[in-house]
């Protein structure tokens, strides 16, 4: 064997045995358990309260202890819980939290503090907290796999997630900037700043973070400092620490070690030090930075103030005792990287390298949670201490640390409420469907930005993240490379002890630490290179002697005096030496060169002894930048400046890529696909399928292990937890079913079990109590209470179904009474069972009873559904080939081999070449060698296995007597004929994907619908169906009137030229308002039926056309009874718009009049301002003047008389309806329209004139000498609502309405009936009567129906009307047919009306040439240019891709 076989086969099996996918998760997690807790506590530990000028109450928080999880049960016992029974009783799986609290009176005697009743409470309850599985606080820690598996768990969990209200959830790690570190960034050409320099210093010790900027302005250096709002020069900063111009000077040009060599850096060294020689003193520089203070300090304290500032708010993370030495080198060592940066001696920072960032695990998460809670908490007990010290009260009644992170966990929103920082996303519900999505998700990385962001930058893949960061496993869409995953080998670091680490550090001979002294030397240090050291960051010291400094690191590390998580890495550009402990830093194995195992030692020795000694060694992309890494021994040794290599070339990929077969045979993109495919196959996810209560779960029958597979695939248990089967595929067209991504699959392997799957559904019920008011129980609903919808025969005594019954839509699976109380303490029950929805059928698997954790009964009830195998379910091989079932063929119309092999799937051969999958090829191909030799191949990448493999395969099959290329003769199973060519058919793995056909179709032929648009109801859920073509059956006979908001109607069949608007009712506001009618659809003919109202008004339509109920719902015609009262509106005088614009056409309208509507409003407008002379004081309803300033937009004529030269039916109509409203009124006594008004003498002739010549009945009536009055009768009335109508006002209308409809309802009924009575049954009020009601939209009034019946076929159409949807027909009101949800006029839409202009080149000939100079088919130049929409150019390229022939004869007008 040699080294890869080795490394393969026993190195990687014995790190996968060690090392799961989880583990980082679960160390992460007890190091926040073990040391970040109690060290999160001991800094809040002590609480002072000032009782009196002599007493202190003092509360201190002592040892504390993590407990693990358990509940107190019905008899008040305390149990440990495991995970499985958390699951079952729907409860979070967490522990609580003990601390012991120790109070005290603290008096002050003679000048002495002396404690007072002092109090121990040990073990106090503090807060509960989720605890992660498998980790130390577990019931499962330390247990053996046997044991697991007693308690439910499956054999092969690795635990590493959370269990929340009983759903299994994880924490996605989130990426951070590394604080500490000082970033140098470009400018935007439009800031006045060229490069600014950038650091987010956060104390170790108290967790404060600053942010502070230097910035490059002009040639000055100036420094933002916090709370101060404007820039501070660097030298001025320097001063107000207390640094002489010579002191300064070393500082600069010591950590400015280019100084000498580039004049640049020595001009700005100058400008900083003029600076500084302008502020003499430190107290001019401090009072010179307190004038541009933020805040408003008194003048005594503003000394202190920026004092304060310059000592704990510049650079926290140097700790709260560095010397003023330390602020100044660091001063310097940041002015060095800006300066050096813009001269282009070193590289600008990237933002997205590794080395700048950090991962936060869930430990992490938690722990900064928790820290920000308790602080919270103790802000809250404070004021509650000083009215009362009992500390034990007070704990026992605050639970807000266990409910912030209870919010936290079940949202996945990770933040405090009222933070300025809130991260979405954070904890997410597990991904069960495979082991393999599960081990991905824990290993997920989330970068907290918006998702949307167009920022291409951060999500391209970065060369510093390789093997650490997976480069093909990221989502696609917005979440691409904003979701990362880590490579199966990569650990995240934990903090070490920095006081024993930096103790360790100073120790070193070679390093010095003392700053103090440090300006005592300045001649010396000048003369000698100087390296700084910096540890986290933080500046701890500096070395004259880097390379004896750099050995004794080297060596502590070897030797395990410095762990070998702690990161030793150097910048020789720099000079500096960067030591990191803390959290959060990716790192990964590899091989050293000076100490590489033997071949014996890989065989016969663990991962795990490897890396304790030294011979795996893991390195941070720190440590990285300073090696050179080969990807083979055999490449390390070939060159000598090699220092590691690989642990093998597979290990860089994630392992969802790793299970790939052959994947560097493929393109990138498909390895993307596969790694989010795949995590969507069916196959079987855990071993404890039985004792499993997620809501959904996905289990396959008969899943195979692959005859081909990685070694990663191997160890992460591909074999005992596979997803897929193994398939006889088959690449050719047959029958034309395969096109594209469609796949034809053989019958009978369907039915002997291919890729059958059982879906598992988890119904929960659970008692619920809220107060006294309402309570439910569990148990068999008495007949009374009984819903007569509901079938109770499936249940068994205790009002729980029955387990192996098959239950359907509205099938009872648990009954349940709920017994409200109400305020005279009598009960009401009533029965509120769980039944089946539509989607949820199926047969009952299981039932589960318990309590939980309150002691109410919970039940939850498996249903089991068996899929098979159909058309519309989709499936794809591990090369990311996915297909959908487009048709499945009996085995005797199948393909067949000369050995009799018949395909169990057909895929179209141009999927391969498009996709560039050659892997699947391969896969196929070795697959087949494999089953002739009875044997399993590996596949990983990079390896023998891989590289070079087809000419292997080809001589191997070309040994066995195989076609060497895998091609097989066949023959159509239909024909019998030989096919002309061969076939390549081999063995495949295929998963079946989740996305299942049976879960998603929504096609029936009837069900419940939407009362407004009556489609069909959207979602399975609510038994919805396909929204498509519903409508078009919606029509009503082509000569109806409608409505128009103008004043007039006319007939449906007009609107099919004409654009109007129209009167249409509005559910928002319960009336009638102006709608634009957008579309009109000519039906031909149909059957249709006759609805009568009874003032004799009447409606054609078809059956199905919905009508609008006066209880405001939309029932179809058919569905309509007599006793039924329809909403009605206005009824307007009908016209024929081509007919009255052929009578004045001989009219001198303006030019801007062009359509009949536009010249009636220019007659209506310009009499209704004629009018206002005589009436100034008319009133006009907001509604009509919508109407009015729509109409008013014409030239206006100075007279009436201009009208009366031209005397046309129309205008005389047009100007009489304007004037009747200002003339005429509503008589209460007689109810009829009068002309009672003081009327002047020139409106008077003018007014009896247009009667007559218009036909209207009239009696002139005087009063006295000056008022004259006409009165109308009956008879006038009906006549003027008939044929004049009133413009102008809704008011009128609405009476002259009803007035006419009363009328006729007295005379088609022959009875008398008060007018009062009328508006009372027809509309429920008598406000139509009162003049004093505005309406901003038209009320509608109902009436009742008196006949409907079949009036067989008429021609019909309909319109579609914008927003409202509906529309007045005849004064009915009607729904339109919302045309674009129709079939032919969709199809129309999409291929024509949306489609983008295009020209194809044309031959006379009728042939679409190549090009447009010569027809290659005739051979003429005649070529055309045809236009037509681009998708219609489309479907001409996929029709001719079929083979079948394309034929234009364009026009050619000559």
């Amino acid at each position: 064997m040699d080294w890869e076989d080795v490394i393969l086969n026993k190195t990687l099996k014995t790190y996968y045995e060690n090392e799961n996918s989880s583990e980082l998760q679960i160390s992460n997690f007890d190091f926040f358990i073990h040391h970040r807790l109690p060290k999160i506590i001991e800094d809040e530990s002590t609480i002072e309260i000032e009782i009196n000028d002599k007493e202190i109450f003092k509360v201190q928080f002592g040892h504390v202890f993590v407990d693990k999880p358990y509940v107190i049960d019905e008899n008040r016992d305390l149990r440990y819980i495991t995970p499985t029974e958390a699951r079952f009783r729907e409860f979070n799986y967490s522990s609580t939290i003990f601390c012991d609290i120790r109070t005290c009176t603290v008096k002050t005697i003679n000048g002495e503090k002396i404690e007072q009743n002092i109090k121990l409470f040990p073990k106090k309850i503090i807060a509960k907290i989720p605890i992660m599985v498998k980790s130390s606080k577990c019931a499962l820690f330390s247990k053996s796999t046997e044991e697991c598996v007693r308690l439910g768990e499956c054999r092969y969990d690795p635990g590493g997630y959370f269990i929340i209200k009983g759903k299994e959830r994880a924490l996605v790690s989130q990426e951070r900037m590394n604080h500490n570190i000082v970033y140098v960034f470009e400018q935007k050409p439009s800031s006045k700043f060229s490069m600014i320099a950038e650091i987010r210093s956060m104390s170790e010790e108290t967790r404060h973070s600053v942010f502070i900027q230097m910035k490059l302005y002009g040639k000055k250096v100036v420094l933002q400092l916090p709370y101060i709002q404007q820039e501070i020069p660097l030298g001025v900063v320097f001063r107000a620490y207390g640094f002489t111009l010579t002191e300064i000077e070393f500082i600069l040009k010591l950590t400015c070690i280019y100084w000498k060599k580039n004049k640049v850096i020595e001009g700005f060294i100058h400008s900083i030090l003029i600076d500084a020689q302008r502020i003499e003193t430190r107290e001019k520089a401090i009072h010179y930075i307190c004038e541009f203070s933020l805040n408003t300090i008194m003048k005594e304290r503003k000394e202190k103030y920026i004092i304060q500032i310059l000592c704990n708010e510049l650079f926290p993370h140097l700790g709260m005792t560095s010397l003023k030495e330390h602020k100044g080198f660091f001063l310097g060592h940041m002015f060095h990287k800006l300066i050096s940066t813009f001269t282009k001696i070193r590289n600008m920072d990237d933002r997205d390298h590794i080395n700048n960032k950090r991962i936060e695990l869930s430990g992490y998460l938690v722990c900064e949670l928790f820290r920000t809670l308790f602080k919270r908490f103790i802000r809250t007990i404070e004021p509650q201490l000083e009215k009362r010290q009992d500390i034990v009260v007070i704990t026992n009644r605050l639970n807000m640390i266990t409910l912030g992170i209870n919010h936290c966990f079940s949202t996945g929103n990770w933040g405090v409420p009222k933070s300025s920082y809130i991260r979405m996303g954070v904890s997410q519900i597990l991904s069960r469907l495979t082991f393999t999505s599960f081990c991905s998700h824990l290993r997920r990385i989330l970068i907290p930005i918006g998702k949307e962001g167009k920022n291409t930058k951060v999500r391209q893949i970065h060369t510093s993240q390789i093997g650490f960061i997976c480069p093909h496993e990221t989502p696609e869409g917005q979440q691409s490379g904003i979701v990362k995953n880590m490579t199966p080998f990569t650990k995240v670091s934990l903090q070490f002890n920095l006081t024993l680490l930096r103790e360790t550090i100073e120790r070193n001979q070679h390093i010095c630490i003392n700053f103090e002294n440090i300006f005592t030397n300045i001649a010396f240090l000048m003369e000698n290179t100087v390296y700084f050291v910096f540890l986290n960051g933080n500046l701890i010291g500096y070395t004259l002697c880097f390379s004896k400094c750099w050995d004794s690191f080297i060596h502590q590390q070897r030797h395990r005096i410095i762990p070998q998580h702690v990161s030793f890495s150097y910048s020789t550009v720099d000079h500096e030496i960067h030591i990191f402990a803390d959290e959060g830093r990716l790192q990964r194995p590899l091989f050293s060169r000076s100490n590489f195992p033997s071949l014996e030692d890989l065989y016969t020795k663990t991962f795990s002894t490897l890396v304790d000694e030294n011979k795996i060694v893991y390195l941070d992309s720190y440590q990285i930048e300073n090696e050179i890494i080969a990807m083979t021994p055999t490449e390390m040794f070939s060159k000598p400046y090699f220092t590691h290599c690989e642990i093998h070339p597979s290990c860089i990929s994630g392992l969802c890529v790793s299970l790939i077969p052959f994947n560097e045979h493929t393109q990138s993109p498909r390895i993307t696909y596969h790694a989010s495919m795949g995590k969507q196959a069916i196959g079987l996810p855990f071993s404890n399928s039985n004792s499993r209560v997620d809501s959904i779960n996905h289990i396959m029958s008969y899943p195979e292990k692959p005859i081909t597979q990685s070694h990663h695939a191997k160890y992460n248990f591909g074999n005992e937890l596979p997803f897929g089967n193994n398939l006889i595929v088959a690449i050719a067209t047959y029958t034309g079913f395969n096109q594209e991504d469609s796949v034809i699959m053989s019958k009978s392997a369907i039915e002997r079990g291919l890729l059958r799957s059982f879906s598992y559904k988890i119904l929960f019920v659970e008692e619920k109590k809220k107060s006294t008011v309402m309570t439910e129980k569990i148990d068999v609903v008495p007949e009374t209470f009984q819903n007569k919808s509901f079938d109770y025969s499936k249940l068994d005594e205790n009002g729980i179904v029955k387990t192996g019954v098959y239950v359907g839509v509205g099938d009872v699976v648990v009954s349940k009474l709920q017994k409200l109380t109400d305020k005279v303490q009598s009960e009401n029950w009533h029965d509120n069972s769980v039944i089946i929805k539509s989607g949820e059928e199926g047969y009952v698997d299981r039932v589960y009873i318990m309590t939980n954790i309150e002691g109410y009964k919970i039940v939850k009830v498996k249903i089991r559904n068996y899929k098979i195998c159909e058309i519309g379910d989709k499936v794809a091989s591990r090369c990311a080939q996915k297909g959908t079932i487009s048709i499945v063929l009996n085995q005797e119309d199948m393909p067949f081999t000369e050995s009799g092999i018949v395909p169990d799937l057909i895929i179209n051969p141009l999927c391969i070449p498009s996709r560039m999958t050659c892997n699947q090829l391969i896969e196929s191909f070795g697959n087949k060698l494999a089953l002739e030799n009875f044997e399993h191949r590996y596949c990983s990448s990079f390896s023998k296995h891989s590289t070079g493999i087809i000419s292997k395969i080809s001589k191997e099959l070309e040994q066995a007597g195989l076609n060497k290329y895998g091609n097989e003769i066949m023959f159509n199973g239909m024909t019998g004929k030989k096919f002309d060519c061969s076939i390549f058919i081999g063995p495949t793995y295929y998963h079946r994907l989740k996305h299942l056909v049976s879960n998603k179709i929504h096609a029936r032929n009837h069900g419940n619908i939407q009362a407004l648009t009556r489609q069909p109801l959207e979602g399975r859920s609510r038994d919805g169906g396909l929204r498509f073509g519903e409508m078009e059956r919606d029509t009503l006979e082509k000569n109806t009137p409608i409505s128009l908001s103008s004043g007039l109607s006319i007939p449906l069949i007009t609107l099919s030229k004409l654009s109007t608007n129209v009167l249409s009712w509005s559910s928002n506001k319960r009336g009638i308002i102006s709608s634009k009618c957008i579309n009109f659809l000519d039906k031909g003919k149909k059957n249709c039926v006759s609805i009568t109202l009874s003032d004799g008004r009447r409606i054609i339509c078809t059956p199905d056309h919905p009508m609008l109920t006066f209880s405001n719902k939309w029932v179809r015609a058919k569905d309509l009874s007599q006793n039924t009262r329809l909403k009605i509106g206005l009824q307007y005088p009908l016209i024929d718009p081509c007919q009255e614009n052929e009578e004045i056409i001989s009219f001198p309208f303006p030019s801007l009049s062009s359509t009949i509507f536009e010249k009636l409003s220019f007659v209506r407008v310009q009499t209704f301002l004629f009018l206002q002379k005589y009436f100034p004081f008319y009133f006009i309803d907001p509604f009509d003047k919508k109407q009015f300033t729509f109409e008013n937009h014409f030239i206006p004529i100075e007279t009436i008389s201009d009208f009366l030269k031209y005397k046309q039916k129309p205008i005389y109509r047009e100007i009489l309806a304007t004037l009747l409203p200002f003339v005429c009124d509503f008589k209460e006594q007689d109810y009829k329209f009068n002309m009672f008004l003081d009327i002047p003498n020139t409106l008077y002739d003018f007014a009896l004139s247009l009667l007559y010549d218009l036909s209207i009945p009239f009696q002139k009536c005087h009063f006295g000498f000056e008022t004259k009055r006409i009165k109308l009768n009956t008879e006038s009335v009906q006549k003027i609502h008939a044929e004049i109508g009133l413009r102008f006002s809704t008011k009128k209308n609405l009476q002259l309405q009803l007035i006419v409809s009363y009328h006729q309802m007295q005379k088609i009924k022959n009875k008398k009936q008060f007018f009062s009575d009328f508006l009372l049954e027809n509309h429920g009020t008598q406000a139509f009567c009162n003049n004093h009601i505005i309406f901003n939209s038209i009320p509608a009034f109902s009436l009742l129906i008196e006949n409907i019946e079949n009036v067989g076929d008429h021609d019909v159409a309909d319109i579609q009307v914008e927003k409202t949807q509906s529309f007045l027909a005849n004064g009915i009101v009607a729904h339109n047919c919302m045309i674009s949800h129709g079939v032919s006029r969709f199809l129309r839409e999409r291929l024509f009306d949306v489609s983008d202009y295009f020209e194809i080149p044309v031959c006379v000939c009728g042939n679409i040439p190549h090009n447009s100079n010569i027809c290659n088919v005739c051979g003429q130049k005649e070529i055309v240019k045809l236009a037509l929409p681009f998708a219609c150019k489309l479907l001409f390229q996929e029709l001719m891709a079929l083979g079948i022939k394309i034929q234009l004869k364009p026009k050619i007008i000559k």
